[in-house]
């Protein structure tokens, strides 16, 4: 099962276009 953390890493990181996604994807 996905995690709601998880979830929100991948739309956070769509939503942000990679302004964030360096610390998303880092994890």
């Amino acid at each position: 099962m996905f995690q709601a953390r998880e979830v929100l890493r991948l739309l956070a990181g769509e939503a942000t276009e990679g302004s964030e996604e360096s610390e998303y994807g880092r994890v």
